[in-house]
């Protein structure tokens, strides 16, 4: 279906800025930033208290229901989300694009579909600036184009996106139980390793390191090519590319230390997904980034006790106890080195294997239910939305 496209300042309303301590009588107010939101589920997934006379420079936008917030940093991660009358009278940061559609031309759902599609980030992907901090400004956004059919038609063609989504959480939803069940079953054979030898990490590795940056001058993401790990891809027990990035081969070969290999245990380093760890499956070629620790074991048949120890509530708080607190909190490739572990029996190892490879046969067929409904989603959008 194709339709007349519309600058998106032409269907919008103008959002003011302000000084949060001069406009709230209270001691608090509630602030958005950046962080605050899922780049996977694309929406708020936490919100900041913060002290009305402590108020960053940022938190200047006051924000209502249904205004639709794009991030214009990193705009290949898609950091968007609608405001929902949960959130209605927060202040956002000015690192978001504020978007408030004038009611009587544009849905507000149909818009934050729009927001989401793959032609709109990847225009801004491709109009951003900045090779290490790559980013848009209000106005690209707003000078940028999207198709306008009739408002009735865009509410229908909203709620079919919208149940594609729901569908598309449910599976995920299934993924995280699948996940925390194998976990469980894990945390009650721990106790029963106490009195087996113990080991450092750096005992059963070959090397731990960590990836490398391609912030070169004039590099750009592929839209094909060599997947690019980043710590957004890193989940608890698995890697989530459903959305993935990828660099050309000349800057592969000269990110030789970030390449990692069927069996690695990947860990991320810093910001808000600190500690969290997965294995590495697949022959096809990867990279990743400076933020995250790659383990490769001397041994495969650790991976999976050592991987599902990271994640345990006692491997948590050891990676988390030994964060160096800042700007952006982070954990040292020493640090991991230095943890130690209770070397389980072959037999112990084998049964852990076996439950496991249970546990990936179920969240295989999860992840081919989701593949399907992505394909359908996207064809559904490149169809509606275009």
């Amino acid at each position: 279906m194709s339709t007349e496209k519309i600058e998106i300042k032409n269907v919008i309303e103008k959002v003011n800025k302000l000084d949060p301590k001069t406009y709230f009588d209270e001691n608090y107010f509630k602030y958005i930033d950046l962080g605050s939101i899922s780049q996977s589920k694309k929406c708020i997934e936490r919100i900041a208290l913060i002290k009305t006379n402590e108020a960053p420079s940022r938190a200047r936008q006051l924000i209502r229901s249904n205004d639709v917030l794009v991030s214009t940093v990193r705009p290949n991660l898609n950091g968007v989300a609608r405001i929902s009358s949960e959130h209605d009278g927060a202040i956002a940061s000015t690192g978001f694009c504020v978007l408030r559609p004038k009611t009587d031309l544009l849905d507000s759902k149909y818009l934050f579909h729009w927001v989401c599609s793959y032609n709109f980030v990847r225009d801004m992907s491709h109009k951003a600036t900045g090779a290490s901090y790559p980013a848009v400004s209000d106005k690209i956004v707003k000078d940028s184009k999207i198709p306008l059919p009739p408002l009735d038609e865009q509410r229908r063609i909203a709620k079919i996106l919208d149940k594609q989504n729901r569908q598309l959480l449910d599976s995920k939803n299934r993924e995280r139980l699948i996940l925390d069940l194998y976990q469980t079953f894990f945390e009650s054979k721990i106790t029963s390793y106490s009195s087996n030898e113990k080991k450092t990490v750096a005992d059963i590795s070959l090397f731990i390191t960590k990836g490398e940056s391609p912030g070169w001058q004039g590099f750009k993401y592929q839209d094909k090519g060599i997947t690019f790990i980043t710590s957004e891809n890193v989940r608890d027990g698995y890697l989530d590319i459903n959305s993935p990035k990828y660099i050309c081969k000349d800057f592969h070969k000269k990110l030789s230390r970030s390449k990692i290999k069927n069996g690695d245990i990947l860990v991320n380093l810093v910001g808000a997904s600190i500690g969290r760890s997965c294995v590495f499956s697949g022959n096809k070629e990867a990279n990743i980034n400076q933020a995250v620790a790659i383990i490769r074991l001397k041994d495969q048949k650790y991976k999976t006790f050592l991987q599902s120890f990271l994640m345990s509530v006692k491997g948590k708080r050891i990676l988390l106890g030994s964060r160096v607190e800042g700007a952006r909190a982070n954990i040292s490739l020493k640090d991991i080195r230095n943890i130690e572990v209770p070397i389980p029996t072959d037999s112990e190892l084998n049964l852990l294997e076996s439950m496991r490879k249970r546990m990936d046969s179920l969240l295989a067929k999860c992840s081919n239910f989701q593949v399907l409904n992505k394909e359908l989603n996207l064809s559904l959008k490149s169809n509606f939305l275009t």
